[in-house]
């Protein structure tokens, strides 16, 4: 019998439940008072334990004369509330992972870490939170190439960077919007370029777990953003729009 206490904790009944259902299952056709006496429980717990197992479909009750007797349903029965609570489990299991976010985002420690850069200080912070990171394997961007061209560093100024940059060997997928340029390739990077239709004037820039938002208009402004769970956000898009159009890739 200390087998079957451990199995039907391991379907969820606690210890009370289980002496309430073994003792009637041996007793057959009980009042609370037998129960009671026979499992060494209180009236009170016994009624209300009665009342639970009836809801899980082990015990009914019937009415003889003035009295209620309980009864425990046959053992098969256990079978199949096992199966139940397994389904439960399996419902709970997947609407726990569909969820996960959820805690990741209050997960201590896991709170965005939002940083705000203006001007000529926000590629040079850019440049060196880049290099302080030591796994980085895809680089993506979506940018207005035009209006990058006319607020970044000049080229000459930006060759330091670049150089470390192709040392690490990453991985680059870059959109740009443009309509009078065009990029100059370097290692390992991919382009796609769109028509430059509209106003656009701003860039996103996703390493690590990080998310850089740019805005050209008037003064160069960079929003950088720490965070695993916006970032993977941030990355499904830019791959979604970059698989569309590998064709225009350069």
């Amino acid at each position: 019998m200390k087998k079957w206490r451990e199995l039907l904790s391991s379907v969820g009944l606690t210890d009370s439940e289980q002496k309430v259902y073994l003792s009637t299952l041996e007793s057959g056709e009980s009042s609370v008072q037998h129960i009671a006496k026979k499992t060494k429980l209180s009236r009170v717990t016994v009624y209300s334990v009665v009342e639970t197992l009836t809801q899980y479909g082990l015990m009914s009750s019937v009415e003889k004369g003035k009295k209620t007797y309980h009864i425990a349903e046959p053992p098969e029965r256990l079978i199949t509330f096992g199966e139940e609570q397994l389904q439960k489990i399996k419902s709970t299991v997947s609407d726990m992972k569909s969820r996960i976010h959820d805690l990741k985002t209050i997960q201590s420690g896991s709170k965005p870490i939002v940083k705000l850069y203006e001007g000529k200080e926000a590629i040079a912070a850019l440049q060196t939170d880049f290099l302080s990171l030591k796994k980085i394997n895809t680089v993506r961007e979506f940018g207005n190439l035009d209006i990058i061209k006319h607020h970044v560093l000049p080229e000459r100024d930006l060759k330091p960077f670049y150089k470390k940059l192709e040392s690490k060997r990453i991985t680059r997928k870059l959109m740009f919007l443009s309509g009078d340029h065009k990029p100059v390739k370097r290692g390992s990077e991919e382009y796609i370029i769109f028509d430059a239709k509209n106003k656009f004037e701003g860039d996103v820039f996703t390493y690590g777990n990080r998310v850089a938002i740019s805005t050209f208009k008037g003064k160069h402004i960079v929003v950088l953003i720490e965070n695993d769970v916006i970032a993977d956000t941030i990355n499904e898009l830019l791959d979604q729009l970059w698989d569309r159009h590998q064709h225009t890739k350069i």
